[in-house]
Order: structure tokens, then C-alpha cells, then sequence
């Protein structure tokens, strides 16, 4: 079953070295910004000497040690760049409480040869999240012949 939807929904980054990624978009438009990457700080310091200090370390300690996080939902992502044959424009998504209770997947392509294949899912354990991705692998295998080749399911 396909469905079609139309409008504004939200926003799917590219998170790669592409020129067209996120990151390289926004690097772009830093013209007089020093940059300190792969670098640790000490951020009190950092902010008396600097308007805006941007902790990006990947983990919530920070945020936690500031008291500015809020947790509301524990999320836990699975993906994989598989390869295939794919419309660039085209991004598919699957809602499935059977696949991810209340997350969903999606297939979003890179470019015609390169997809990401991602499941989201919500109201699990960490330890859950890999039988429901193999689950879901286990059944998208079955809209993929062994070159990898995306077939849309009817």
C-alpha cells in the first residue's frame, strides 16, 4: 500500500561530508567564527572570554551538569547505508506498531546508489531496540533481492 502525503512536515538533515550536509552548510556561512574541533574545554572558562560556547560531545553530561536537560522520551535509533537503485526525491517512510511501537523507519536516499535505512523507536529498553531492528530487517529483506535492489511493496 502506498500513501501520498503533501505539505510541511518537518525536516530530515544529512548529516555527511557532502557539501550539502547540514554541518557543511552551516560551516559555510561562519565567516569570522574560530573553530576549535576535536578540542576539550573547560566551557566556564571559555564563556567569560566568548559570547556563545557550543558543547557538542555527543552525550547529555554537560547539559545535565547545567541544568538545562529535560528528558521526556528515550528514543533509540538503528540504521544502515545500504546501496541500490533509488529516486533521490523520494523519501519512504513506515509507521508500524508491530515493527517499532510508537516510532517508524524511513529509507532516505543520499543520492541514486546510497540510502540510509533507519528505525526510530520509542517505549522500549536499550536492550530491545536491536531484536526490533532485526525484526524489521528481517522483513525488508523481502522487498530487496540479494543485489540490493529497492522494490516498492504493493
Amino acid at each position: 500500500m502506498t500513501t501520498t502525503l503533501k505539505g510541511s512536515f518537518g525536516y530530515f538533515f544529512k548529516y555527511t561530508k557532502d557539501v550539502d550536509s547540514l554541518k557543511c552548510q552551516i560551516y559555510d556561512k561562519l565567516k569570522h567564527t574560530k573553530l576549535f574541533l576535536n578540542e576539550i574545554g573547560d566551557y566556564e572558562k571559555l564563556s567569560k572570554k566568548f559570547d556563545y560556547v557550543v558543547v557538542a560531545n555527543g552525550n547529555l553530561s554537560f547539559a545535565e551538569e547545567l541544568g538545562i536537560w529535560q528528558g521526556w522520551i528515550r528514543i533509540y535509533v538503528r540504521g544502515a547505508v545500504i546501496l541500490g537503485d533509488f529516486d533521490p526525491n523520494r523519501l519512504i517512510m513506515c509507521i508500524n506498531k508491530e515493527y517499532f511501537k510508537n516510532g517508524y523507519a524511513y529509507l532516505c536516499p543520499f543520492d541514486r546508489h546510497r540510502a540510509i535505512l533507519a528505525a526510530v523507536v520509542s517505549d522500549v529498553k536499550e536492550k530491545e531496540i536491536d531484536r526490533y531492528w532485526a525484526f524489521y530487517i528481517r522483513r525488508k529483506n523481502q522487498e530487496y533481492d540479494n543485489r540490493g535492489i529497492h522494490h516498492d511493496a504493493q
